[in-house]
């Protein structure tokens, strides 16, 4: 949610909607769908858990670093008025 809280911060300024990524919605439910097939396969040996947890980490990391860009771009967009 606070990728789109920026976003929308961005958009209540007067600026246009930003959907940049890295790890954008598409590609958080497309790594959270890859995942849960991955945990699936690999379930009967045990490795669920860290099929899953290892997305979690990389979904994490990849949407703390688009909150940064956004809010890195609102604030120059926001500089260059």
């Amino acid at each position: 949610m606070l990728t789109a809280y920026i976003r929308a911060l961005g958009g209540t300024l007067g600026l246009p909607q930003n959907f940049q990524g890295p790890m954008a919605k598409p590609h958080r439910m497309a790594a959270l769908t890859t995942g849960l097939l991955g945990a699936a396969l690999v379930s009967p040996w045990g490795l669920d858990g860290l099929v899953l947890l290892l997305v979690l980490i990389l979904i994490l990391l990849g949407t703390g670093l688009t909150a940064v860009r956004r809010t890195q771009t609102i604030l120059h967009a926001l500089d260059a008025r």
